[in-house]
C-alpha cells in the first residue's frame, strides 16, 4: 500500500510541477513565440514570391522569343500599345476612356485590398501575450508549484522526522 501511495504522491507531483512550470516558462516567453510564429512564415513567403519571378522570366523569355519567329507579332502588339487604329475598315475597335481605365484599376486595387492575410500567430499565443494573462500565468504557475511541494514534496512521516532530530541531537 506504501508503494502505491508513494508512486500516486510522485505522478501527482510531476503533474502539478509541469503544470506549474509550463505556465511560467508561457508566461516569460509569450513575446519570444509570437515573434516566431509571426517569422516562421516569411521563407515560405519569400519562396512563392521567387517562384512567381520565375514563372514571369520564363514567360517573358518565352513572349521574346515568339517576336522574333514572328515579325507581323511585333505590328499587331504595336496597335495594341500606341492605340493605333489598324487598317482593317469593317472592323468595329472599341477605344478605352481614361475614366474607364480609371474605374478598372479603382475596383483591382479594391479586389486586392480586400483580400484578407490569414494571421501566422495562433489566438492562443496572442492571449497569452497579453500583460494581465502574463501575470496569471505567472501567479498560477508559482501557486501550482506551491501547492505541488506543500501536498506532495515530502513522503517521510512525521514520526520518523521526530526520531531524526532526537538522534542529531544525541550526536552533537
Amino acid at each position: 500500500m506504501r508503494v502505491v501511495a508513494a508512486g500516486l504522491r510522485c505522478v501527482l507531483f510531476c503533474i502539478f510541477f509541469t503544470g506549474g512550470a509550463t505556465a511560467i516558462v508561457l508566461s516569460a516567453l509569450a513575446d519570444e513565440l509570437a515573434v516566431y510564429y509571426e517569422q516562421r512564415g516569411i521563407p515560405a513567403r519569400i519562396e512563392a514570391r521567387n517562384e512567381r519571378i520565375r514563372r514571369l522570366c520564363a514567360q517573358y523569355e518565352q513572349q521574346i522569343a515568339q517576336l522574333k519567329a514572328d515579325p507581323s507579332l511585333a505590328a499587331k502588339l504595336k496597335t495594341f500599345t500606341f492605340r493605333d487604329r489598324p487598317d482593317a475598315e469593317d472592323t468595329a475597335f472599341p477605344q478605352a476612356s481614361a475614366a474607364d481605365l480609371a474605374a478598372a484599376r479603382e475596383a483591382l486595387m479594391q479586389e486586392i485590398d480586400g483580400e484578407t492575410v490569414a494571421d501566422p500567430v495562433p489566438t492562443w499565443v496572442r492571449r497569452c501575450s497579453e500583460t494581465k494573462n502574463r501575470r496569471t500565468l505567472f501567479v498560477a504557475g508559482i501557486g501550482l508549484i506551491l501547492i505541488t511541494f506543500i501536498f506532495f514534496g515530502s513522503t517521510r512521516p512525521e514520526t520518523s522526522r521526530r526520531k531524526s532530530r532526537a538522534n542529531e541531537g544525541k550526536d552533537g
